[in-house]
């Protein structure tokens, strides 16, 4: 065999050697390329889930925080009108209790105010406890 054609053939099965190589190794690094922008694609998919997971569970937990503050405050609130409601009571009561003892102790009725500055004067202070204080 001629020597220029051995040099020819070898040259000849070194580019396409280089060239096979090369697109082998551009096949394998796409490849790889794509294998790496799926994980990271999954990877971000499943962090986006939790993270809408998350957030549900937090607006769950924050309606359930609503929910229980609203009932307490519901609960507090029906506490303080009855508390209201039997000091108005009582209230009412004292009232007509006092206006039984003055009906029953002052004869003459609801007109008190006389009748305690009419006994006053009976006693003969003039209806004025000032000048009580200064006799005696």
């Amino acid at each position: 065999m001629n020597p220029v054609i051995s040099i020819i053939i070898a040259v000849a099965t070194l580019l396409i050697g280089t060239a096979g190589g090369y697109a082998y190794r551009k096949s394998t690094a796409e490849k790889r390329i794509g294998r790496t922008e799926a994980y990271a694609r999954n990877l971000l998919d499943e962090a986006m889930r939790k993270a809408d997971e998350k957030k549900k569970e937090t607006i769950l937990e924050a309606k359930e925080e609503v929910l229980r503050l609203k009932t307490e405050l519901d609960r507090e609130c029906r506490d303080r009108r009855s508390e209201v409601q039997r000091s108005e009571r009582r209230i009412l009561q004292r009232e007509e209790s006092l206006d039984k003892k003055t009906t029953v102790g002052n004869p003459r009725g609801t007109a008190g105010a006389a009748y305690n500055q009419a006994a006053a004067r009976r006693k003969g202070t003039g209806g004025r406890p000032e000048e009580t204080k200064h006799r005696a």
